[in-house]
C-alpha cells in the first residue's frame, strides 16, 4: 500500500515538474535589442523584399529596350481562292478566278536608337507563291536577302530619353523608400515592445498598490474599531482597496502579448516578457542639427516624390502636344532581293532595293480637344507644385517641432525619475508610520495619486523618446543618438 502511494506521489511530482518546465519554456524574455533582431522574420520584411525584387525586374525590363528585338514571322501557307482583276497581254483587264497559296518566313531585328528615339531594323525573309489555277501548278520564290531601314520622327520628342529620366528618378525613390520601409518595421517592433513593457509596469504597480492598499485597509479597520480613525477616512481606504482589486487584471497585458506574438510571428501560447532596465540608463541630451534633419525628412518624403510627379506630368504634356501637332516621319531603307524558281538560282537575279518615305501628318481640326487636354495637364502640374509647397512647409514645421521636443522629453524623463525616487521615499515613510500605528489617509491618497501619475508619465516619456528616435531613423534615415546617416552611399 505504501509503495502504491509512493509511486502515485512520485508520478504527481513528476507531472508537476514537467508542467513547471513547460510553463517556464513558454515564457521568454526579450530586450529592446532582442526584438530588433526579429526584423527579418516579420511579414512586413518579406513584403519589402518582394517589392525590391519587383522594382529590380521593372528596371531590367526598361533596360531591355536597348537590346535588339528579334522577331520571326511565318505564314504556312495562306491559301486563297477568289475572283480578281488581272491584266492581259494586249493591255486589257479581265476578272478571272484564281487560286494560290502564299507561304513566307521573315526574320526581323529592331534596334532602338537612344540618342534620337528612332529605330533601325534589319529584315530578311523568303516567300513562296504557288499558282494553283493552271494545270501545271507553277510556283516561284521571292527572296529578301536583306534590308536595313531607319525610321525617325523628325520633330517629335525623344520618348526614350524622357522614359530614362523617369526610370532614374524611380531608382532614387525606390532606394530611399526601401531603406525607410526597413526602418518602419523597426519602428513597429519598438512600439510593440514598449506597449508590452508599459502593460507589465502598470501591472507591477497595481500589484504593489494592491498589497499596500490591503495593508492600509486592514490597519484602518483596527483603528476604526478603536475609534482612532474617522468613518470617512476608513471608507476612503476601503474604496481604494476595492479600486485596486478591480484594476488587478491581466487583460491589458494579454492584449499586449497577443500583439507582440502576432508581429514577431510567435506561437499564440507564448508569454513574452519585455525587459528594460531604466535604472542603469542615462538619458543625456542629444546633439544634432535640427534644420539638417528636417531638410532630410522633407527631401526623402516629399521632394524626391514631387520631382517624380512633375516629371510624369511633363511627359504627359509632351505626349499630348505630339498628338496635336504636325509630325514628320522619315523612313530610309535599302537592301537586296531576288526572284527564282530553284534554290541554286537564289542569287542569280539579284537586284538592289531602295525605300525613301517622308510622311507628313497635320491635324486640322479636333474640336479643341487637344488644347483642352494640354490646359488640363498644365493646371494639374501647377496644382501639384502648389500643393507640394503647402505640404512641405507643414511637414517641415512638424519635424522641427518634434526635434525640438526630444531634448525636452529627455529632461522630463530625468525629472520624473528623480520624482519617483522621492515618492518612493514618501511611501516608505507612510509604511513606517503604519507600522507605528499611525495612519494619515489623506497623505496616503495624495502620494499614491502622485506616484501613479508620475509612473505613467515616466514610462510614456521613455516610450515617446524611443518612438522619436526610430521615427526619424525612418523619415530622415538618420540616427539622432549617434548623429550619423543610415543611408549607404
Amino acid at each position: 500500500m505504501f509503495c502504491i502511494i509512493k509511486n502515485r506521489l512520485l508520478a504527481t511530482l513528476g507531472l508537476i515538474l514537467l508542467l513547471c518546465i513547460h510553463i517556464n519554456a513558454e515564457k521568454k524574455i526579450y530586450t529592446l535589442y532582442d526584438i530588433l533582431s526579429y526584423n527579418k522574420k516579420t511579414n512586413d520584411y518579406r513584403v519589402v523584399m518582394d517589392d525590391s525584387i519587383i522594382n529590380e525586374l521593372n528596371h531590367k525590363i526598361f533596360t531591355t529596350n536597348l537590346y535588339p528585338q528579334i522577331r520571326l514571322n511565318a505564314n504556312l501557307p495562306n491559301y486563297e481562292k477568289s475572283i480578281s482583276l488581272t491584266s492581259q497581254y494586249d493591255g486589257t483587264y479581265k476578272y478571272r478566278s484564281r487560286t494560290y497559296a502564299n507561304s513566307e518566313v521573315n526574320l526581323q531585328v529592331i534596334q532602338l536608337i537612344p540618342w534620337t528615339g528612332g529605330t533601325m531594323s534589319f529584315t530578311t525573309g523568303i516567300n513562296r507563291l504557288d499558282n494553283l489555277t493552271n494545270e501545271n501548278k507553277t510556283f516561284s520564290y521571292y527572296y529578301n536577302i536583306g534590308q536595313i531601314t531607319i525610321k525617325q520622327n523628325v520633330f517629335g520628342y525623344n520618348s526614350y530619353k524622357w522614359a530614362k529620366k523617369q526610370d532614374e528618378a524611380n531608382k532614387i525613390i525606390e532606394r530611399i523608400q526601401h531603406q525607410q520601409s526597413l526602418e518602419k518595421i523597426n519602428y513597429k517592433l519598438v512600439e510593440c515592445f514598449f506597449n508590452l513593457l508599459m502593460a507589465q509596469r502598470r501591472q507591477e504597480l497595481n500589484k504593489q498598490n494592491l498589497i499596500l492598499s490591503k495593508e492600509i485597509y486592514d490597519h484602518a479597520k483596527l483603528l476604526f474599531k478603536e475609534e482612532r480613525l474617522s468613518e470617512p477616512d476608513f471608507i476612503d481606504t476601503e474604496i481604494e482597496y476595492l479600486k485596486e482589486k478591480m484594476q488587478n487584471n491581466n487583460l491589458e497585458i494579454k492584449f499586449a502579448q497577443d500583439e507582440f506574438n502576432k508581429i514577431l510571428q510567435l506561437h499564440t501560447t507564448d508569454n513574452p516578457i519585455a525587459e528594460f532596465d531604466d535604472t542603469t540608463m542615462v538619458f543625456n541630451p542629444l546633439s544634432f542639427d535640427i534644420n539638417e534633419i528636417a531638410e532630410k525628412s522633407v527631401e526623402y518624403n516629399y521632394s524626391i516624390i514631387q520631382d517624380s510627379k512633375e516629371l510624369d506630368q511633363i511627359i504627359q504634356i509632351k505626349k499630348i502636344k505630339e498628338e496635336c501637332s504636325p509630325s514628320v516621319t522619315l523612313e530610309l531603307g535599302g537592301g537586296f532581293n531576288s526572284q527564282f524558281e530553284k534554290f541554286r538560282n537564289a542569287y542569280d537575279n539579284k537586284l538592289d532595293s531602295r525605300q525613301i518615305a517622308l510622311t507628313l501628318t497635320v491635324p486640322i481640326y479636333d474640336g479643341g480637344k487637344g488644347k483642352a487636354k494640354i490646359a488640363i495637364s498644365k493646371y494639374q502640374l501647377s496644382r501639384i507644385k502648389n500643393q507640394y509647397n503647402i505640404d512641405r512647409d507643414d511637414a517641415k514645421n512638424g519635424y522641427i517641432k518634434d526635434l525640438l521636443n526630444i531634448n525636452l522629453i529627455i529632461e522630463a524623463i530625468n525629472n520624473y525619475k528623480n520624482t519617483l525616487g522621492l515618492i518612493d521615499n514618501q511611501m516608505k515613510l507612510i509604511k513606517y508610520k503604519i507600522d507605528g500605528d499611525r495612519l494619515n489617509v489623506e497623505q496616503y491618497l495624495r502620494v499614491k495619486s502622485e506616484k501613479m501619475k508620475a509612473f505613467v508619465n515616466y514610462y510614456e516619456l521613455i516610450k515617446e523618446y524611443y518612438m522619436y528616435i526610430f521615427k526619424y531613423r525612418s523619415l530622415a534615415l538618420y540616427d539622432l543618438r549617434s548623429n550619423k546617416s543610415l543611408l549607404a552611399k
